[in-house]
């Protein structure tokens, strides 16, 4: 049975962030937050004893770049740290991309490093692969999961010469081990 956490239950947010999903960090130390309504991603120190964001916000950074005007009505949808946590990645349902911010190792902190476009409309959900390798991204409107190349040295996404692959709506991008496998 799940119950809301007695130390402290809910955390406040900027008023009309949006928060959307969260993100952990390999160290258990931060948590990743990414905003829809504002289109903003947001760092938190984390207490693994008590389960708590710790307050105030470390950073919080904005997922559309100025040089995006047309991006108008964004609302940023997914969030993920590479299994290095050197890297966290949002996507833009909108802007109609994924963008890489370099983690600060000693503060949390975020470096923006590059904004790709998703290879369609409309990226609701994306992961990575087992390894980390490869980053997977179901664009909702356009009906495709597209694939890209991850560089975990310089934090870099790039398109594959993959084809997307057909799915109808996605709303969810899973990778499953199996086991023996």
């Amino acid at each position: 049975m799940l119950s809301p956490n007695a130390v402290a239950p809910t955390v406040a947010t900027a008023a009309g962030a949006g928060p959307r999903h969260a993100a952990f960090h390999p160290s258990s130390k931060l948590v990743y937050l990414i905003n829809a309504t504002n289109s903003t991603l947001s760092a938190y120190g984390f207490d693994n004893t008590t389960g708590t964001l710790i307050l105030p916000a470390i950073d919080t950074q904005s997922t559309i770049p100025a040089i995006a005007p047309d991006a108008t009505g964004n609302t940023a949808a997914e969030v993920w740290v590479h299994p290095s946590g050197r890297w966290v990645l949002g996507s833009n349902r909108e802007d109609d991309s994924i963008v890489v911010f370099a983690i600060d190792a000693a503060t949390g902190r975020m470096t923006w490093q590059q904004r790709t476009p998703a290879g369609g409309a409309f990226p609701r959900d994306f992961t990575f692969d087992l390894t980390g390798s490869f980053v997977y991204a179901g664009d909702q409107s356009s009906n495709y999961v597209v694939t890209f190349a991850f560089d975990s040295t310089l934090g870099m996404l790039s398109a594959t010469t993959d084809m997307p692959a057909l799915a109808t709506a996605p709303a969810f991008v899973g990778v499953l081990r199996l086991s023996g496998h």
